[in-house]
């Protein structure tokens, strides 16, 4: 709501925009950057590639990211487990191949 105040602009709910994305793009998994390509101008927004650091630095600043990562199976399996039963603790590789 404070960003609508802030630009005086009907903007969409998180809520709406979620829906969209996934009414609209479902279908595209793993193509992350296709849909950022196409979704994030409709916000004047942008999006970069970068590394550990450069995560590191954008969440100092209070910016978004987006990571992306190949599973297999087992490993989602985990991965799912983790974040169930470890809420608020950090993920780490050891987490995944034990």
């Amino acid at each position: 709501m404070s960003f609508n105040k802030i630009f005086d602009k009907n903007i969409p709910s998180f809520e709406d925009n979620r829906n969209d994305i996934i009414n609209n793009y479902n279908e595209c998994k793993g193509k992350i950057k296709k849909i950022l390509n196409e979704v994030l101008p409709n916000y004047k927004l942008s999006y970069n590639k970068i590394d550990e650091k450069g995560a590191k630095y954008a969440i100092q600043k209070g910016r978004p990211c987006h990571f992306s990562f190949l599973l297999n199976k087992r490993g989602w399996v985990k991965f799912f487990y983790f974040c169930e039963k470890h809420k608020g603790e950090i993920l780490q590789k050891k987490n995944l191949i034990m």
